[in-house]
């Protein structure tokens, strides 16, 4: 007989991950006494304070992550910004300009004319998962 004492449903799952993910989160970016934020304008801040030094490796895949890739493209060294673009909605989860989580439009304008590398997932991954 199975026991229904408790039930482990894939949102508590979901739930309990991002609480995991937030506390590991705040623990490092927590310097001080002051809470950092990483997302949009205070990714570079938070580069700049924790690491030093512009990188020039960067990846993203939201807009989010744009502030952080003109960041970086102003390094004095060669630079590349990488914007992972998640369009199959079949094999994972598709998002950019029209949907309520994960919003890419405008880094993906400014990759264009920064010649930023734009990985399309539906087109240029031939697996997502391992099966």
């Amino acid at each position: 007989m199975r026991s229904t004492a408790f039930t482990l449903t894939r949102w508590l799952v979901v739930m309990v991950r991002l609480i995991l993910a937030i506390r590991m989160v705040s623990q490092r970016f927590i310097k001080n006494g002051d809470i950092f934020f990483d997302d949009k304008k205070a990714k570079p801040e938070a580069i700049h304070r924790f690491i030093g030094k512009k990188p020039v490796f960067v990846g993203g895949n939201s807009d989010g992550d744009q502030a952080m890739m003109e960041y970086a493209s102003t390094s004095d060294y060669n630079t590349m910004c990488i914007i992972l673009h998640h369009t199959d909605g079949e094999r994972e989860y598709a998002y950019d300009t029209k949907t309520l989580s994960g919003h890419l439009e405008t880094a993906l304008e400014m990759a264009k004319e920064k010649n930023w590398l734009v990985i399309d997932m539906k087109n240029d991954f031939k697996q997502i998962f391992p099966e």
